[in-house]
């Protein structure tokens, strides 16, 4: 038995559809993962990210008052209390502005104090 084969003309067509294959695979592979990325965009978007908003930005939809600007660590205990954040004209969720006590920057977020009346 001879380890190289005697019929060339089914081997070169063996080889050639072995590589259209093997070729063909890897091209389906990755278009089912574009489409499932595609579908997976549509079907669950990505939430917006918050906008930075100039340190004087002042919020014109409620009266004043009814909007507190928020150091980022006490988010959570505000929305617990029934707070909710200020939504941006632009489309985004929430909105924030940095500021500077003299030693570091951090983020506060405008938020909506739970009776709050609407500006006319």
């Amino acid at each position: 038995m001879s380890l190289l084969p005697t019929d060339w003309s089914s081997f070169l067509w063996g080889a050639a559809v072995g590589l259209f294959a093997a070729f063909f695979t890897g091209f389906f592979k990755k278009a089912g993962e574009h489409a499932y990325e595609a579908f997976r965009a549509k079907a669950f978007p990505p939430s917006p990210e918050p906008l930075e908003v100039d340190r004087r930005f002042a919020p014109a939809i409620f009266k004043t008052g009814g909007c507190s600007w928020v150091d980022e660590v006490r988010v959570a205990e505000f929305e617990d209390k029934g707070f909710t954040h200020y939504p941006h004209q632009s489309g985004a969720p929430k909105c924030f502005r940095t500021s500077y006590d003299g030693r570091r920057s951090f983020k506060e977020f405008l938020m909506v104090s739970p009776g709050a009346e609407l500006a006319e």
